[in-house]
């Protein structure tokens, strides 16, 4: 597993409420982008540790980045080296474009608000780092937050409590760090971790109140 470069974790709807923003079809799932291709597995809760990992025959497939689930659509969001955001559709088995390549510029994390049916994605064009958002009808793409310093690993929706979290990693002239913005009011960000580690991931446990973040030193 140590070779994986995204795990996403879909979790089991036992019963649906107006805070709960999808289910995973009836079970839980864990899909992971390695550079050889996207996969997929089933968790066993009486051995969650041993998971049987298949790849899903995506083509044609060049190597993906980082990707995100939308369980309302069993669609796949994916980043990959061509510096584009594709989705692939698990029902009909389709790949398609979603946001093509342009010129100087690079795509890195993404997250889904399955509530609101918008993906969030980190972008760097001509050394400008910036949150971009778009709906997944692929209308009203706008750069929600600009002029970030350093580039955006990781982004976790909180849309219990209206959160947006981010990771930057560290360069030579500024720290790694954690950020957050209410979506209501863009103004106000809280550093909550700010380090000489490299930030490179994060993951938001909304009902525990939790946040995990991978360093690398």
């Amino acid at each position: 597993m140590a070779n994986f470069l995204s795990l996403i974790k879909v979790c089991v709807l036992i019963s649906v409420t107006a805070t709960q923003v999808g289910f995973s079809l009836g079970r839980d799932v864990i899909f992971a982008a390695h550079y050889s291709g996207i996969y997929i597995s089933d968790i066993d809760h009486s051995n969650p540790s041993d998971l049987n990992l298949t790849k899903i025959q995506i083509e044609p497939m060049v190597e993906p980045g980082q990707l995100a689930y939308n369980p309302s659509t069993s669609t796949i969001y994916f980043t990959n080296r061509d510096e584009m955001i594709n989705k692939y559709s698990l029902k009909n088995k389709s790949l398609e474009t979603f946001i093509s390549r342009e010129t100087d510029t690079r795509y890195e994390a993404i997250a889904i608000d399955v509530t609101k049916q918008r993906l969030y994605f980190g972008s760097l064009n001509s050394d400008v780092y910036q949150i971009e958002v778009i709906n997944l009808d692929g209308t009203d793409r706008i750069t929600l937050i600009p002029n970030i310093a350093g580039l955006v690993r990781g982004i976790q929706i909180d849309a219990v409590n209206g959160y947006l979290y981010w990771s930057t990693s560290a360069n030579n002239n500024i720290p790694a760090a954690i950020s957050r913005v209410r979506l209501d009011n863009l103004v106000s960000k809280d550093i909550l971790i700010n380090t000489s580690l490299s930030v490179t991931r994060l993951e938001l446990d909304v009902e525990g109140k939790l946040m995990r973040n991978i360093n690398n030193i």
